[in-house]
């Protein structure tokens, strides 16, 4: 079977392209099939400010508009817990509901690196963030 698909490209300024909804941003005017741009989410694993019910532009960064409520039940249980099993099992709930609805497609993953002099000791960025533990470095 043949699939016919057209395509129109368009490139913004970043400007625009993040502009609030009533000064004619494209992103969070919700006036689009497909967008593609760069963010990162925080260490803890929460995502509601990106995928949560209540964060809906303007109020957030919940683009694609997707409002799961197990999810959501998630996404809040994350900041009743310290426990990191416990915040593990709420990131998973988040994760397999994303997956099981693919509200969004992560296209690729940045790799950072990081330049330092040899003398540093006990330096380990991560995915994350560049500064590690920096209590525990020396030079």
């Amino acid at each position: 079977m043949t699939v016919g698909v057209g395509i129109d490209v368009h490139h913004y300024p970043s400007l625009l392209m993040f502009a609030p909804a009533k000064q004619g941003g494209v992103v969070y005017g919700d006036d689009w099939d497909v967008v593609t741009f760069a963010w990162a989410t925080d260490p803890l694993g929460d995502y509601s400010s990106i995928y949560g019910c209540g964060a809906f532009p303007p109020a957030g960064q919940n683009d694609v508009r997707w409002c799961d409520h197990a999810a959501q039940a998630a996404m809040d249980a994350l900041f009743g817990h310290y426990d990191l099993a416990q915040r593990t099992a709420d990131v998973k709930v988040v994760m397999r509901r994303f997956v099981d609805d693919v509200p969004s497609i992560v296209s690729f993953l940045r790799v950072d690196l990081y330049a330092y002099n040899r003398d540093l000791t006990n330096y380990h960025p991560n995915n994350l963030t560049p500064f590690d533990n920096m209590m525990d470095v020396d030079i």
